[in-house]
């Protein structure tokens, strides 16, 4: 796995953007990801997510929408074990979530 930082931060202000994960076993994080800020370490942990949920093989049996509801609930569960302010809407859960029902 590595690392390397997006620069394009016009893209990333753009779509809101901190980090994304690709099947080259790769972790893109914002130019402005700092790794002592406990919010940038969850977002970092959302991303590894990805990373066990692919050498899983659960990116072949579930739906992209399942495993970002997945992605952001775990990353909601280290959020609240480290006393990290913000959550994931429920309801944005749930669209994720619908959108593999159809």
């Amino acid at each position: 796995m590595s690392f390397l930082w997006y620069r394009n931060k016009g893209n990333c202000e753009a779509t809101k953007l901190k980090g994304f994960y690709n099947k080259n076993l790769t972790i893109y994080l914002n130019s402005d990801f700092n790794p002592r800020d406990p919010a940038d370490q969850s977002r970092l942990m959302h991303e590894f997510v990805y990373y066990i949920q692919w050498s899983n093989s659960h990116d072949e049996s579930n739906c992209w929408g399942r495993l970002e509801a997945e992605a952001y609930t775990l990353q909601d569960h280290w959020r609240a074990e480290h006393n990290v302010a913000g959550a994931t809407d429920p309801f944005k859960l749930i669209m994720l979530e619908a959108a593999c029902d159809a």
